[in-house]
């Protein structure tokens, strides 16, 4: 990528001289990379032309055929590229200054089902009790989650949020980070599950480990912001197929019960279901995501609902 940017460059540089001594520059650096490559390889012919210009000060370039050329390479390679930036980005915050950056290896996503309860009669006595009841849970979660954040260190983990929804507070994404990370995301499911229960409301939940993509979400100290544009967009298609298939094949448990999304790593595991009374519904089905350009892949999900009726 180098040597085809260079090449791009080069013919803007006006002086033979100034040109001559860059080329020979890149052909010391390169040199031994470059020369493993067959002789048909772009990057070999690449190569061969910078070292023609290292060898010949007065040598002219074919301005037009080299920007062909880079820009051929480049536009072949834009995915791998906007990969390696992104990984360059968060590479950099760990670089001399491991402790500015927090990486949150278990994620969740929650939303209240029918939280506006279009399904009731609008106006009605039970549609009012519905929307107390929705406000109830949202004070509950706040509240404990304030409550966490306060003491998280002490307990070993890290809890950052990010709200979703702009008109309200009934979907929001929790993140988790630190050594308990884990359990104690297991935890914060076990507790707002319990809420939706005391509350009589449905609620949708999501639990996403880190490794659902290559680079975890992650934020930087000092920062509310939550980073990591692939962890995100493969988190949100994941959202997408949770609130899809409530709606598709799980209609008589949506508005009854809350469900619980188990993905990728987690799909098989069993101690939140026991801890939570969970009935399991769909052992395992396989949600292709494809975040950005990145390429497909397929991520086994496990779906559950609490078996108390709110």
């Amino acid at each position: 990528l180098s040597l085809s940017k260079f090449l791009a460059d080069s013919g803007g540089l006006e002086k033979h001289s100034r040109r001559n001594v860059l080329s020979r520059s890149i052909v010391e650096l390169f040199g031994d990379y470059a020369e493993r490559f067959s002789a048909q390889s772009r990057i070999s012919k690449v190569y061969g032309r910078l070292k023609r210009l290292a060898g010949d000060p007065e040598s002219e370039i074919d301005h037009v055929r080299g920007l062909e050329l880079a820009v051929s390479e480049l536009r072949d390679r834009r995915d791998e590229i906007r990969i390696l930036a992104e990984e360059a980005e968060q590479r950099s915050f760990t670089i001399g200054r491991h402790e500015r950056r927090t990486d949150f290896h278990t994620s969740i996503w929650y939303d209240v089902i029918s939280s506006r309860g279009r399904h009731l009669e609008q106006g009605s006595a039970e549609h009012k009790l519905h929307l107390n009841s929705v406000r109830a849970f949202i004070d509950d979660v706040g509240n404990h989650v304030r409550n966490l954040q306060m003491h998280q260190r002490d307990k070993g983990f890290i809890i950052q949020t990010r709200r979703v929804a702009k008109d309200g507070d009934d979907e929001k994404e929790v993140f988790f980070g630190g050594e308990r990370h884990r359990l104690a995301a297991y935890e914060f499911v076990e507790k707002i599950a319990k809420f939706a229960e005391i509350r009589g409301v449905g609620i949708r939940m999501i639990l996403v480990p880190g490794d659902v993509h290559d680079s975890p979400a992650y934020s930087v100290k000092g920062s509310s912001r939550i980073d990591g544009r692939q962890f995100l967009e493969a988190f949100s298609e994941l959202k997408d197929y949770a609130e899809d298939r409530s709606k598709n094949g799980l209609e008589h448990c949506s508005k009854a019960n809350s469900l619980l999304f188990l993905v990728g790593s987690l799909h098989s595991n069993r101690q939140l279901a026991n801890k939570l009374a969970c009935e399991i519904i769909v052992e395992q089905e396989f949600v292709p995501i494809k975040p950005g350009n990145f390429g497909e892949r397929q991520v086994p999900v496990a779906i559950l609902r609490t078996t108390f009726a709110p």
